[in-house]
C-alpha cells in the first residue's frame, strides 16, 4: 500500500525530469529550429517598400520656392532578406539631394520624372537589391521669380519716450541689406524695421532688432543692430 508520501515524491520527480534536463534539450531545439528558419528565410528573396527622404540642392536665387516637395519618395525594393533589412537602415538615415536644374521649369512650375533619380536612390542601397519602382512617378514644386535688391534700412513708427529723452538720430549696422523681391510687385524704396513700442529712456541705446515684413519682401538676413 503507498505511502501518503509517495504520491507527491513521484510527482516531484516528473516535475524534475521535464523542467531538469529533459526541458533544456527541448528548449535547445527550439532555439536550433528557430535560427535554422530564420536563416533560411533571410536568404529567401522578398519585396518590401522603403522610404526614401529628398531635398531640393542649388535653387537659383530668382526663384522663390511657393511649395515645397514632397519630404520623401516610396521605393518599392527587391533582395535577399538581410540585404533589404540593411536597405532600411540605410535609407532612415540618408537623404538625396535632387539638384533642381533636373527640373523641366515652366512658368510657375517646376517638375522632374522619378525615374531619372533611379542612379541617385541606387548609391544609398546594397548592390544586391534592385528597385521595382518608385513614387509618386513625378515630383514637383511651384515657385515665383523674384528680383535682388540692394534696399536701405529705416525705422518706421513710433519710439517711447521717458523723462527728457528723445530721439534725435537713428542708425543701423548694416546700413542697407540684400532683399528678395516678387516680379511684378510694386517696387519697395527702403526695408522697415518696425519700432513701435521701442522705449528709450538712456542718452545711447543699442539693441537688435528684426526686419519687418514688407510685401512681397524676402531679406537675405533676418535682423540689425539699431543706435
Amino acid at each position: 500500500m503507498p505511502r501518503p508520501g509517495d504520491e507527491k515524491k513521484k510527482n516531484g520527480e516528473s516535475l524534475s525530469r521535464i523542467f531538469g534536463g529533459e526541458f533544456s534539450i527541448f528548449v535547445l531545439f527550439l532555439v536550433m529550429a528557430f535560427f535554422f528558419w530564420w536563416s533560411l528565410s533571410m536568404n529567401s528573396n522578398f519585396e518590401t517598400v522603403v522610404s526614401v527622404p529628398v531635398r531640393l540642392d542649388n535653387v537659383p536665387e530668382e526663384m522663390r520656392i511657393t511649395t515645397n516637395l514632397p519630404p520623401s519618395v516610396s521605393v518599392s525594393i527587391t533582395g535577399k532578406g538581410t540585404s533589404l533589412m540593411r536597405a532600411a537602415r540605410v535609407c532612415r538615415k540618408n537623404t538625396v539631394g535632387i539638384d533642381c536644374h533636373r527640373f523641366a521649369i515652366g512658368a510657375q512650375r517646376a517638375t522632374c520624372a522619378v525615374w531619372e533619380l533611379r542612379d541617385s536612390l541606387a548609391l544609398f542601397l546594397p548592390q544586391s537589391v534592385m528597385i521595382r519602382a518608385v513614387t509618386p512617378d513625378t515630383l514637383a514644386f511651384e515657385f515665383a521669380r523674384q528680383t535682388r535688391r540692394l534696399l536701405p534700412v529705416a525705422a518706421v513708427g513710433e519710439f517711447e519716450s521717458v523723462d527728457q529723452f528723445f530721439v534725435e538720430n537713428v542708425t543701423f549696422s548694416p546700413d542697407s541689406v540684400w532683399a528678395y523681391q516678387l516680379d511684378g510687385e510694386t517696387e519697395a524704396e527702403f526695408f522697415p524695421v518696425n519700432v513701435d513700442g521701442l522705449e528709450i529712456g538712456t542718452d545711447s541705446v543699442c539693441a537688435v532688432v528684426p526686419l519687418g515684413h514688407a510685401g512681397g519682401l524676402l531679406p537675405a538676413i533676418s535682423e540689425v543692430t539699431m543706435t
